[in-house]
């Protein structure tokens, strides 16, 4: 077993730039084995599995497989580049011709790290999630400020809807480079992209931890095999979902598969799920995703938040057409009001509605986007029972609410 150490320390051993981010990641080379180009029931990891890609992947498949609408995503890897001509990567890659370090327009990878990081994505998602490779870290995984600055441009520039950022900010960055980055980030953001960022691998808190401590964008912890929080981990109060981080199977480079480790991993992991998310709805912004993937994540630690697994470890298992969580009801001025959580993949919902003992009469039919619904013929001194059902073709979901007595709000 190889470690390849702290690129943070190297780089300040080689003096390469005076103010630098590192790719940060706990990296072990475990075995060199190739492996057949997959198929969606043929995932490279267990990451893939645990996060329940393939029960999504089925999901999604039972609707557009005969009918191919899901929506184009793409992808910015701001990283050591991509080894575009490795076969597991061929037609996911979009373009990978933006080289910062070298300042020419061929990005391929010299390190590794990148192409492992664009392996995870392509691995988890469909064909219509392309993944543009922005090289801005070298050989030995150092970057400066000023390429950070410009692969951020560039991204937004191409108007991509995710920008995966697997670095850590250097100690001898300037608050005012900080500033400029935070700055520009928030104008990706402004601009609809979805910004996922790794917490790291020093096992200390995100606090102090610049690009980690970055709110507005999707932080994320890692997880060993063992579903607990890996021991070279950041945490901290940016953490807000966690991901398979340990000994994931990947792309190498010289058309290897090596296994990697470290929340480089996890943050794949999660970007991955976003794109998912976004080829079956472009609507949703930033926040909206974050919001969505917290909803279904699976909780880990301490019930609720934590500073270790933020809200949980990501799970695509139900976020396209699955469980109607949350379904309840409550009486407002001129009705009653039944809510429940966002679902993706549902065209339309019907609305039931029933007194105690006797049949449910449907009393209204919604768009599938629609979390509420205001019954205003409900009778004040009457008890109903909703039911809910979700429609899209061959998926169907449907819950329950429990009874609600109306009353005059």
């Amino acid at each position: 077993m190889i470690y390849i150490s702290k690129l943070l320390d190297i780089s300040r051993k080689r003096n390469l730039c005076k103010y630098i981010t590192a790719i940060f990641f706990a990296l072990f080379i475990i075995f060199f084995l190739p492996r057949n180009v997959f198929a969606k029931d043929n995932y490279l990891s267990w990451g893939a599995i645990s996060i329940g890609a393939d029960k999504c992947a089925e999901s999604i498949n039972k609707v557009y497989s005969d009918t191919g609408e899901l929506n184009k995503v793409k992808v910015a890897v701001l990283d050591t580049g991509i080894d575009y001509n490795h076969p597991f990567l061929q037609g996911r890659i979009n373009s990978c011709k933006y080289d910062f370090v070298d300042s020419d327009n061929d990005g391929m990878d010299e390190q590794g790290h990148g192409t492992a990081v664009a392996g995870i994505i392509a691995d988890v998602t469909f064909d219509n999630v392309q993944i543009n490779g922005y090289r801005i870290a070298d050989k030995y995984g150092e970057a400066t400020c000023e390429a950070l600055y410009m692969g951020i441009s560039k991204a937004i520039s191409d108007k991509v809807d995710i920008i995966n950022i697997s670095l850590v900010g250097g100690n001898g960055a300037k608050q005012s480079q900080i500033n400029k980055i935070y700055k520009l980030l928030d104008k990706a953001i402004a601009n609809g992209i979805i910004v996922i960022i790794a917490a790291g691998n020093d096992g200390r808190s995100t606090d102090n931890v610049w690009l980690a401590n970055y709110e507005p964008a999707i932080t994320v912890s890692a997880l060993g095999s063992d579903g607990k929080i890996a021991s070279y981990s950041n945490y901290g109060k940016a953490v807000d979902v966690c991901a398979p981080g340990s000994g994931i199977y990947s792309t190498a480079l010289d058309n290897r598969y090596l296994t990697f480790s470290g929340t480089s991993m996890s943050a794949a992991f999660v970007t991955a799920a976003v794109a998912m998310i976004c080829s079956v709805n472009s609507s949703m912004d930033s926040q909206q995703i974050e919001e969505y993937l917290k909803s279904y994540a699976l909780d880990l630690g301490a019930t609720g938040f934590d500073k270790y697994y933020g809200y949980g470890k990501i799970d695509l298992t139900y976020v396209f057409g699955g469980k109607i969580n949350n379904f309840h009801g409550y009486n407002i001025i001129g009705g009653t009001k039944i809510v429940w959580n966002r679902i993706l993949g549902i065209k339309s919902f019907d609305i039931y509605r029933k007194i105690k003992g006797q049949e449910y009469n449907k009393i209204a039919t919604i768009k599938g986007h629609r979390t509420c619904y205001t019954d205003t013929n409900a009778v004040n001194g009457a008890s109903y029972i909703y039911k809910i059902v979700g429609n899209n073709k061959n998926i169907k979901t449907a819950a329950i609410s429990s009874e609600i007595y109306r009353i005059s709000a």
